[in-house]
C-alpha cells in the first residue's frame, strides 16, 4: 500500500495582520512622544510614561513574533517518507499480489493503448496505402495488356 501525505502552514496572512498592529503601536508611540513634550505637570508625565512603555512593550513582542515567523520562512524544510509495500510469504516464497495487479494492470493499459494507436495509425495511412495499391495495380495492368497485345497477333504468312 502506498502512503502519502503533507503539512504546510501559511504564515502570509499572520506575518501580514502583525506588520499591520506593528505600524499602528509605532503610531501610537509617536503620538504619546509628541504627548510627553508638551506634558507641563508629573502626573500627565508618569501617566504619558505609563502609556508609552505599554506601548514599547507591545511594540518590542510583536517586532519578535515577526522575526520568529522570517526565522520560520528562512528555515522551512520538507519532510519525505516512504513505506514499502507489504509482502506475503507463502510456503517460503515472497508474493507480492498488489505490486503484481497494479503492474498487471499497467500492462494491460500500455497494451491498450498500443493497440489503439495502432488502429489509429492504420487509418490515417490507409489512403497512402490505397494510393500506392491502385498505382502498383495500374502498372500490373498496363504490362498484362502490352504482352497480351503481343501474344495475341497472328504471325503474317
Amino acid at each position: 500500500m502506498e502512503n502519502e501525505s503533507q503539512t504546510a502552514d501559511d504564515v502570509t496572512e499572520n506575518f501580514v495582520d502583525l506588520e499591520a498592529r506593528l505600524g499602528s503601536l509605532q503610531a501610537q508611540e509617536v503620538e504619546y512622544l509628541k504627548i510627553l513634550k508638551r506634558a507641563e505637570n508629573v502626573q500627565d508625565i508618569l501617566t504619558v510614561t505609563q502609556y508609552l512603555s505599554s506601548v514599547r512593550s507591545q511594540i518590542e513582542q510583536l517586532q519578535g513574533q515577526l522575526q520568529y515567523l522570517s526565522g520560520q520562512v528562512d528555515m522551512s524544510t520538507i519532510s519525505v517518507s516512504f513505506r514499502a509495500e507489504a509482502d506475503v510469504e507463502v510456503f517460503g516464497i515472497r508474493w507480492r499480489p498488489l505490486y503484481v495487479a497494479k503492474d498487471a494492470f499497467r500492462n494491460m493499459l500500455e497494451g491498450l493503448t498500443r493497440y489503439i494507436d495502432g488502429i489509429i495509425y492504420f487509418a490515417l495511412f490507409l489512403p497512402v496505402l490505397l494510393l500506392w495499391l491502385g498505382t502498383f495495380g495500374l502498372g500490373i495492368f498496363v504490362i498484362w495488356r502490352i504482352i497480351r497485345r503481343f501474344t495475341n497477333r497472328k504471325p503474317a504468312l
